[in-house]
């Protein structure tokens, strides 16, 4: 499926430590070898570090969220659906209309 203006998310929990770039950059590296490889559009790169997953109050989030409001963003890719959300789909992200790929 090609899909258009797919957006990449990454998130690491926990306490901000001394590998947490290189974790985030770790994610990033993966999804946007997947954007390549699959020929997506690439809107934008947005992450969050020492947030956790059972709450959309993160800054890259509401940040994703806001361009996704105005039309920028298709799709949401990130490497595992908990990255973006724990539990249930938050309604404040199905409201956005958002396709959501994992890539494991």
């Amino acid at each position: 499926m090609l899909m258009n203006r797919t957006a990449v998310y990454c998130r690491i929990d926990g306490p901000k430590s001394e590998t947490t770039q290189d974790l985030l950059d770790s994610q990033k590296a993966r999804l946007l070898a997947y954007v390549q490889g699959k020929n997506m559009e690439l809107s934008g790169i947005y992450e969050d570090a020492g947030y956790s997953g059972n709450t959309l109050e993160r800054p890259g989030l509401q940040r994703l969220m806001r361009d996704a409001e105005s039309g920028g963003i298709d799709a949401v890719l990130v490497v595992n659906r908990s990255r973006l959300f724990r539990g249930p789909m938050p309604q404040k992200l199905k409201a956005l209309n958002l396709h959501i790929q994992s890539i494991i």
